[in-house]
């Protein structure tokens, strides 16, 4: 038998982008490897757009730039606090390979390893062409073993323009698995091996491991902790309305939304990866239409409202759909009403919480099943 110890497994995925959900769900994956006694390491992939993207504040290189730049101005040293602790979290928790910047230098170099891991998140995400990288075509002609971990479209979606590519790309995984059910028909459109469906990463470490990341509560005050990919008037009514309703003080994760003008308004734009599991962990109410902000609220089993986004509903809506929560969705435009805060203020069921234990479960097999037909186990 195998030395577990001894194997070598590259994960690939998004762990350099400084967004919450990226680095949140690479730790879980490689924690659960670690836990199972794999040697893990991530695929250190830099290259200039996301280095220039994780910037604390633009570039001045264009009209917009600058606009952003003044805009940001006043932000400026919580936007140089919270890249501050993004590179903390990513350079202490997690285990990075040897640098690439150029997609060359990874293709005449690339890592040495037994096995490589690409997922989750949107890697295959292909609505602005899909990226070599994420389906391991820098090796060339060199045999590596590869599957994928709840991989994700963003959308569900394969634009019709790219599935020759795609069908030749997905070649490389020996065992292959989405994140969404929505991914799974389109996914098995275009290869003959079985399409799993598992769940994000952050689900495989259990709830005290990120009770212990999210440490002391970051606010003696009760809260709402808004977090949202997009703003429109509609959203900023609902978050005054909830909080008003509730009596809570808004906080603003992320990049602020029209809310900062409030006087009730705390910004924590100041945040790293292990604040934003805090503020999620802590908070009295949570609104977003962000995927992994709505995970951890379900897990945290916190009473949410979970707006639409514009195009990317998907996710969440899988994720409600197997806790059983449907009635945390919002509708666009829907007019709140006391009774509808009621709904939105329950927790998950004890048949959601079943559902969500078989799901987990289900996922750590597949794990183990591909890692052990690899020989890996």
């Amino acid at each position: 038998m195998i030395n577990v110890k001894k194997v070598q497994i590259t994960v690939v995925t998004f762990q350099g982008h400084h967004n919450y959900g990226a680095m949140l769900q690479a730790y879980g994956l490689q924690e659960h490897l670690f836990s199972l006694g794999y040697k893990v390491q991530f695929l250190n992939y830099m290259p200039a757009h996301i280095i220039s993207g994780n910037r604390k504040v633009p570039k001045i290189n264009s009209v917009k730039n600058l606009l952003k730049y003044v805009a940001l101005l006043p932000l400026k040293r919580r936007l140089e606090k919270r890249h501050r602790l993004f590179e903390s979290f990513r350079k202490k928790e997690l285990e990075l390979g040897e640098l690439y910047q150029t997609y060359d230098e990874l293709a005449g170099f690339p890592p040495k390893t037994d096995l490589y891991i690409c997922g989750s998140d949107q890697i295959w995400n292909f609505q602005n062409g899909g990226n070599p990288v994420f389906f391991l075509d820098f090796l060339g002609t060199e045999t590596v073993p590869a599957l994928s971990y709840a991989a994700s479209m963003g959308t569900g979606t394969l634009p019709e323009k790219h599935e020759d590519q795609f069908r030749e790309w997905v070649k490389i995984y020996r065992h292959i698995s989405v994140r969404e059910k929505s991914s799974v028909e389109v996914v098995s459109r275009f290869t003959e091996k079985p399409v799993h469906c598992v769940l994000d990463p952050i689900f495989l470490l259990g709830r005290d491991r990120w009770e212990d990341i999210a440490g002391e509560r970051p606010l003696k005050e009760r809260y709402l902790a808004f977090y949202s990919l997009e703003t429109s008037g509609w959203i900023v009514d609902c978050v005054k309305w909830f909080a008003k309703a509730l009596g809570l003080k808004v906080v603003i994760l992320g990049k602020p939304g029209s809310l900062i003008f409030q006087k009730r308004c705390h910004v924590a734009l100041d945040s790293g990866p292990r604040e934003f599991v805090s503020w999620i962990y802590h908070a009295d109410f949570v609104v977003t239409n962000s995927f992994h902000a709505t995970a951890f609220s379900c897990y945290f089993d916190k009473a949410c409202a979970i707006i639409p986004h514009t195009s990317r509903n998907s996710r969440m809506e899988n994720l409600v759909n197997l806790l059983q929560c449907e009635d945390k969705l919002l509708e666009l435009d829907e007019v709140l009403t006391e009774e509808r805060l009621k709904t939105l203020m329950k927790g998950i069921s004890p048949a959601g919480e079943q559902a969500l234990a078989d799901a987990q479960g289900d996922s750590k097999r597949y794990l183990i099943d591909s890692l052990s037909d690899l020989g890996m186990s």
